[in-house]
Order: C-alpha cells, then structure tokens, then sequence
C-alpha cells in the first residue's frame, strides 16, 4: 500500500513497510564507494606533496557531497514522518467518530494510536542517531582531510628546502667554477 492510498483512506500508516530503507541503501553504497576511495587516494600517496594535496581537496569535496546528500535524506524522512503522523491521527479521529458510544472501541482505537505514535517516535530516534552519527563521521573524514593537508605542506616545505639548498649549492659551484676556470675539481667545502 503506498503512502498516499494509506492517508487518504485512513488507514494507520504503521502498517507501512519502513519507508528509508529503500531510499538508504543505494546512498550507503555511494557513502561506502566514496570513502573507500578516499582511503585508497589517502594511503596510496606517500611522498608527494601535490598528490596529498590533491586527495585532500577530493576527499572534502567528496565530505561535502556527502553531508549534503545526508541533510537532504534527513529532509524527506522528516517529512516521511510528519506524513504518518498525520495519517495516524486523521485515521484515529475517523475511527473514534464511526465508534461513538462503544467505550471498548474507543479504547481499542486509543491503544493502537498510542502504539502508532509510539513507533513514529522509535522511527525519529533511530533516524537522528543514524543522522548525528553520520555528521560526527564526516566531521572525523574533514579532521583526516585537515591532517593530510598539513602533511603535505610539510612535505612541499622540506622538499623547497632541499631544492633551494641544491639551487645554491650549484649556482656557488658555477659561481666558483667561472672564477676560476682552469680548476678542474671543486670540492663542496671550497663552495661553501
């Protein structure tokens, strides 16, 4: 029975098969692919700097996909669940006004709606827990970015050190060598 059928004709919409399962597993599977990819780009690049950097910009890319894909999921199970709400109280109030005078019936249709209400809830607690922990994961991934974004200015520092320190050290071995000429041999004392 959809969503629809099931709020306009009243019925509960417990009896609804769980609406996010559908909707989560291709977006888990695309959660799972993207940071196995991150890890790879991640691991894989040990020593240069551009590299590092260069994972790190599509690893936060990718963490800002994410997070957005995430808040818009968040979106519709709210809106989800505002929806069975309102088809679990339209369906109380009908069937409280078909049974009248008939105080067992009335019970009965209070108990259910009670229960109703009672998985709509369960179904919004599970919903942010799975919601705040999948913020405080990205949070974590944008940590791990922040860190392999230092790494690797620190690799792109030593690697300007070492590049500059051999610039100088040729450009005083040239400096040496055009002074004197006739010296076939230069030492890395008599350049310093």
């Amino acid at each position: 029975m959809r969503l629809r059928e099931c709020t306009e004709n009243g019925d509960l919409p417990a009896t609804l098969p769980a609406q996010g399962v559908s909707l989560m597993k291709p977006r888990r599977r695309s959660l799972v692919l993207g940071l196995s990819v991150a890890v790879t780009l991640s691991v894989g690049c040990g020593g240069d700097a551009r590299v590092e950097l260069s994972a790190a910009d599509s690893i936060d890319a990718l963490a800002g996909a994410l997070e957005q894909a995430v808040r818009e999921y968040h979106g519709e199970v709210v809106l989800s669940d505002e929806v069975r709400e309102s088809g679990a109280i339209t369906a109380f109030v009908r069937r409280i006004r078909e049974s009248t005078d008939d105080p067992t019936e009335q019970d009965r249709h209070a108990a259910e709606f009670t229960a109703a209400l009672a998985r709509l809830r369960d179904d919004r607690a599970v919903e942010w827990s799975r919601f705040g922990a999948t913020l405080d994961n990205l949070e974590t991934l944008r940590e791990t970015v922040g860190g392999l974004r230092r790494l690797a200015i620190e690799s792109l520092t030593l690697s300007d050190e070492a590049r500059r320190y051999v610039h100088t050290w040729i450009d005083r071995l040239r400096a040496q060598r055009r002074v004197s000429p006739n010296e076939d041999s230069t030492t890395v004392a008599e350049v310093r």
